[in-house]
């Protein structure tokens, strides 16, 4: 394991929230 997989994961973490609400804000307005 590197060092630096804990803040790869945290970075993996936050894309994955983002496209999350990318995801939520289209459905959004796809239903609309």
């Amino acid at each position: 394991m590197y060092p630096n997989s804990s803040s790869r994961v945290v970075e993996t973490e936050c894309w994955c929230l983002v496209g999350n609400v990318i995801c939520l804000a289209f459905d959004q307005f796809a239903s609309r």
